[in-house]
């Protein structure tokens, strides 16, 4: 793929969980963009109906992966697939048991913060559309958890990767969703293209005009090495 072309699926992200939302969509409305990602993790029912107002009065047309909070309901999932044609729902799998009887667990991917007996953890997958694959957390399991390292990649084996979240690795191998520098991404070098989908979301609490400039910086690190088109 060509940089421009990995410009096209990284997506700067509206971040609830230790971010500023709120001023996070007034840099989205400044900068006039049209495509974000939402992680909506630390959010009670009255912030996300202010998110979903103020969202209302930006730019924003296209929202192609949420991040769910466990007691969202369809009717908040049906209001961002017809307003912002969302594609991606994702959530923990500690928070799978919230979500299965939801008309649209074809569109919920299942992030890969895994913790559980494997056999049972794959079949609970299995009625959901995939994996949310966040970089990051497999980086650091590939350094430091192999017991969760092998159930992803296990997983990987079985399902979709219809997402990402992208965020930091710190010089002492940790991740974190606060970039500082261009090097806290050269863990990607590392990763094979194939773990990578069409929804790049960065998980960041930097300002919005920051993730843009890092989300330069990502692609043409990424287009160094790819070459396969999706």
């Amino acid at each position: 793929m060509t940089e421009n072309e990995i410009l096209e699926i990284i997506y700067p992200s509206i971040v609830t969980y230790r971010g500023n939302w709120e001023q996070m969509i007034s840099d989205v409305r400044k900068l006039k963009l049209e495509k974000v990602s939402l992680f909506l993790t630390a959010t009670a029912k009255p912030d996300r109906s202010r998110i979903y107002r103020q969202l209302k009065s930006s730019c924003v047309k296209f929202i192609p992966h949420v991040h769910l909070m466990s007691e969202m309901t369809d009717e908040e999932m049906t209001y961002l697939i017809k307003n912002y044609n969302t594609r991606a729902f994702t959530t923990h799998q500690e928070f799978i048991s919230d979500f299965i009887a939801s008309v649209y667990r074809n569109k919920i991917f299942i992030e890969n913060s895994f913790n559980s007996d494997e056999k049972a953890l794959s079949e609970k997958i299995r009625l959901f559309k995939g994996i949310c694959l966040d970089l990051a957390h497999f980086f650091e399991d590939s350094r430091k958890r192999p017991i969760f390292l092998k159930m992803t990649k296990q997983a990987l084996k079985k399902y979709e990767i219809g997402c990402n979240h992208l965020s930091v690795i710190l010089p002492d191998g940790e991740s974190d969703h606060l970039a500082k520098k261009d090097e806290n991404f050269n863990y990607l070098h590392k990763l094979p293209q194939s773990y990578f989908s069409r929804y790049i979301c960065l998980e960041l609490i930097n300002p919005i005009a920051e993730q843009l400039e890092y989300k330069n910086k990502i692609a043409k690190l990424l287009s160094k090495t790819w070459k396969r088109k999706f």
